[in-house]
């Protein structure tokens, strides 16, 4: 078991997807951009070959610093609706926008398997946030959301907070540098009290 990193070069594409061996994680951070070639490959094995070898499930996909545009997230998130195996997914460092935060927030009401997200720096402003929330309000296995370095401010703060009172689930959300103010700060302390840790619950804004 171990961790596969692709190499774009058409020599050795042969030793990436498709030749991955006894690996459970795929780390492609910070490849020049994961082309729409590569992300329906990729999409293939996390809806038909959830198992990559046998007894070997793929469980963390690392996408940091890859170019992701919001087609390509949503093409992703589209396979990861039915996957049953991923547990964690970093998307950070792609400017996806609030387009691919909706395709994010979709494939969280379906999936049931995801437990880690790192959407850092992913340029997701209140509309995502809001979208975000509604997702997280018929979510029940995330327990891991990771937003630091985007535009959410008080009013997706807001957002984010109010799916806090019906999300159960949901352990450690990181809000760090999002222009929050007092409207924002307000919010979370409503929900989790003002230390900002509820029944282990943490925020860290």
């Amino acid at each position: 078991v171990g961790v596969a990193s692709y190499d774009p070069e058409p020599t050795s594409r042969r030793h990436g997807f498709e030749s991955l061996g006894s690996v459970d994680s795929i780390d492609l951070r910070q490849n020049e951009s994961l082309s729409k070639q590569m992300a329906v490959v990729l999409r293939q094995h996390l809806v038909t070959v959830p198992m990559l070898t046998a007894g070997v499930p793929l469980v963390s996909l690392e996408l940091r610093s890859t170019q992701l545009s919001p087609e390509i997230m949503k093409i992703l998130s589209k396979a990861l609706e039915s996957n049953e195996c991923l547990t964690h997914l970093g998307i950070s460092s792609n400017a996806i926008g609030s387009v691919g935060a909706e395709s994010v927030s979709e494939m969280l009401k379906f999936n049931r398997h995801l437990t880690s997200l790192d959407m850092c720096s992913t340029v997701v402003n209140a509309t995502g946030a809001l979208q975000l929330a509604s997702a997280l309000e018929v979510n029940s296995t995330l327990t891991k959301l990771l937003l630091d370095h985007n535009r959410l401010r008080d009013e997706g703060t807001v957002h984010l907070a109010r799916a806090l009172a019906s999300n159960t689930s949901l352990q450690i959300l990181s809000l760090e540098s999002n222009e929050i103010g007092l409207e924002g700060a307000t919010a979370l302390a409503m929900v989790l009290g003002a230390d900002g840790d509820d029944e282990g619950r943490y925020v860290n804004a």
